[in-house]
């Protein structure tokens, strides 16, 4: 799976942009902290690796990144949110005691991560231990000081090559802080190599298959690269081992971006959120940096179709399903190194992935990876920020967070353990408009993923709908025609409690246009005004009209929806008509409004010839000219029409006209068009009396 076409320079660039943007804010933001932080050395070796601040991971060759970011170094460990904290935010106080397996998968060797652990430990006690800690090479093998893979270079962005080995060492620190009685397995890979080194071309694909086959039920994969078209090849062969959690970092790299392994279907989408506590309670918003993405290759799974915002904004696999603390500015406290003397505030979605995975460990259930799917009550709906701060203009749902699923925030993060626990996911349409009056038909039934489809459904307490909607329990369908405008949240469970899906509906009034007849005028003259008819289902409510694309000096009066003025601009314009009530209802219309150049006489028009019997008339059409009266002077096709007291003479189309005997005494009138492609049609009429 090599970089795609994606990775480019342009690539490349911004996400070193990223990476410097990201580590200056941290800087400035924050206490002095020095490019190299010496880490305490154990009594057994030499001084560790150097720590730096910013992006542990740069992506410097075609190989994986890790997820990781660090914020801010100091000595105490409320730099940042502690396991108790992270207990609070997401409803894990009192986990049930398990001894499921965890498992870490990460690059290179990290000699002190036993230690960090057994110090972040004994920091918080949360009934961690260091000694529920098992470390393995990718082929199985214990690691000793003796026996363990290679240390991570160090190169000209990571010049202490220690980013990997800090990552390491949050990863286990994670699972401890929300499973304090999982058993962790450290499967250390020799590389994060994709393809540069033939002999390490699948160093982190091999340990996570050494995890399953190692008996973890459970996967945290803080680590990604893009996607290509061989990724699905790869979740067969890397994820495609059954009754297995996999768990995988959406990505730092500010949306947009689909990265492997968190966009394959086999795998739990992590993103990051910005974390914060006020008055005791906890509020989220997107992280700015978050990855989001829309799959280019990967199939979009059965438990996302269900969902009508995510069908509507991705058509494969959309990332991410779900999101907890990224952020690193909010970030949590992790332990650097032996002995806890030094401690780091760190964030990025790496956190997210090992957490998620000791939620699912903790709930017990490792064969459905769509839980969130199926209880969306036991999820905290993420409604702000987003994750597009480099993008010029919106990328729409995929970058901004809203009510119901979005790409930053997925689902929302957990309330609760129950947010993990098997269940069945319902059809959830995603947050829906319907107009006053109009007939209304969502379904919450069963989507058929998860268990067999339960055949009777509850509405939750709490739940509100509009006035003429009705509920049925055993379809699971809201039918109807709203009576009232208005909005609100409606929640529906499974008859067994275990499941759940929630919608944000909004009625909202319908304003109808009547249809607007093309329209057509000569440039330089004024318009016959004219109004635009609109009625709404609420009457008596402020209307306010607007129109784009009118013809230049044409104006359209906002309050009574009446154009006026004069054309000044020849061509075809495609106006639209938008009317918008007071409670924000809309309505549209289109017309075509034609404006044609025109003739304009500069001298006189009038019937040549004697007004007796035998003589010849002739019209004289006077100059015409194109717009104005200094125009050019133009040679159109004209027509002519020759009249006796009103009545067409048959045959009589010509310039010329012979006066016969029975026209004496009578009114000979003549009209002519002048007619040319692009102007408009110029007529005359000239009359004379026959002696």
């Amino acid at each position: 799976m090599a970089l795609s076409r994606r990775s480019g320079p342009i690539r490349r660039l911004r996400r070193a942009l990223i990476g410097v943007v990201a580590a200056a804010t941290v800087l400035s933001t924050s206490v002095a902290l020095n490019t190299s932080v010496a880490l305490a050395a154990p009594t057994q070796a030499t001084a560790t690796p150097m720590m730096r601040a910013g992006d542990l991971c740069p992506a410097t060759h075609s190989g994986y990144r890790c997820m990781a970011t660090l914020a801010f170094a100091g000595s105490g460990p409320g730099i940042g949110w502690s396991p108790q904290d992270l207990a609070s935010a997401y409803g894990m106080t009192n986990p049930p005691a398990t001894t499921a397996t965890v498992a870490v998968v990460d690059a290179y060797w990290a000699p002190y991560v036993g230690s960090q652990l057994a110090g972040y430990c004994a920091t918080f006690g949360n009934g961690c231990s260091a000694a529920r800690l098992k470390v393995v090479d990718q082929r199985g093998h214990p690691i000793t000081s003796s026996n363990h893979p290679p240390r991570q270079p160090a190169d000209s962005v990571d010049r202490s090559g220690s980013g990997w080995a800090q990552e390491t060492a949050m990863d286990v620190q994670m699972v401890a802080a929300i499973c304090p009685t999982c058993t962790i397995l450290l499967v250390s890979a020799d590389s994060d190599d994709r393809g540069s080194n033939p002999a390490h071309a699948h160093d982190l694909e091999t340990a996570v298959q050494k995890a399953t086959a190692l008996q973890a039920k459970y996967v945290s994969m803080s680590w990604g690269t893009d996607e290509t078209r061989s990724a699905a090849s790869y979740d067969k062969s890397v994820l495609g081992s059954t009754g297995v959690i996999y768990t995988a970092a959406a990505g730092d790299w500010a949306g947009d971006l689909p990265i492997w392994p968190a966009v394959s279907p086999r795998a739990v989408a992590v993103g990051g959120t910005r974390l914060a506590r006020t008055d005791g309670a906890w509020r989220e918003s997107a992280w700015s940096d978050g990855g989001s993405a829309c799959a280019s290759y990967e199939a979009q799974p059965a438990w996302q179709k269900a969902f009508g915002a995510i069908t509507a904004t991705c058509k494969k696999r959309a990332a991410v399903d779900l999101a907890v603390v990224g952020d690193p500015a909010t970030g949590v406290a992790v332990c650097l190194n032996v002995g806890c003397t030094e401690w780091a505030r760190m964030g990025g979605t790496s956190v997210g992935a090992p957490i998620v995975a000791a939620m699912y460990a903790l709930a017990g259930n490792n064969t459905q990876a769509y839980a969130p799917y199926a209880h969306l009550v036991d999820m905290r709906d993420v409604t702000s920020g987003n994750n597009n701060p480099y993008v010029t203009g919106s990328c729409g749902l995929i970058c901004t967070a809203r009510s119901g699923w979005d790409g930053p925030t997925g689902l929302g993060s957990p309330r609760s353990l129950n947010a993990f626990a098997p269940g069945l996911v319902l059809r959830n349409p995603g947050p829906v408009t319907a107009q006053k009056g109009a007939a209304v038909n969502w379904d919450l039934s069963s989507s058929r993923v998860g268990w067999p489809a339960t055949t009777t459904y509850l509405e939750a307490a709490g739940s509100t709908l509009a006035p003429g909607l009705s509920f049925n329990p055993s379809t699971g369908h809201i039918t109807g025609r709203p009576t009232s405008i208005g909005s609100g949240y409606f929640t529906v469970t499974t008859s067994d409690g275990k499941s759940s899906t929630r919608i944000h509906w909004s009625v909202q009034n319908k304003v109808t246009i009547a249809k607007i007849k093309k329209h057509a005028r000569a440039v330089g003259l004024k318009i016959t005004p004219f109004r635009v008819h609109a009625r709404d289902t609420t009457a008596g409510l402020k209307l306010a009209y607007r129109a784009s694309h009118l013809p230049p000096g044409v104006h359209l009066n906002k309050a009574s929806g009446r154009f006026t003025g004069k054309v000044k601009k020849v061509g075809t314009y495609h106006v639209v008509v938008t009317v918008k009530d007071s409670t924000g209802a809309v309505g549209t219309a289109k017309f075509t409004w034609r404006v044609n150049h025109r003739f304009v006489r500069t001298s006189p028009a009038s019937i040549s010839g004697g007004r007796w019997t035998g003589s010849t008339l002739s019209v004289i059409t006077g100059i015409l000219r194109r717009d104005t009266r200094s125009g050019a002077v133009l040679n159109p096709s004209v027509h002519y029409r020759w009249y006796v007291d009103g009545k067409p003479i048959k045959g009589a189309t010509h310039r010329w006209l012979v006066v016969l005997r029975r026209y004496s005494g009578h009114k000979i009138t003549v009209r002519y068009r002048a007619v040319r492609a692009g102007y408009s049609t110029y007529t005359r009429t000239i009359s004379t009396r026959i002696n």
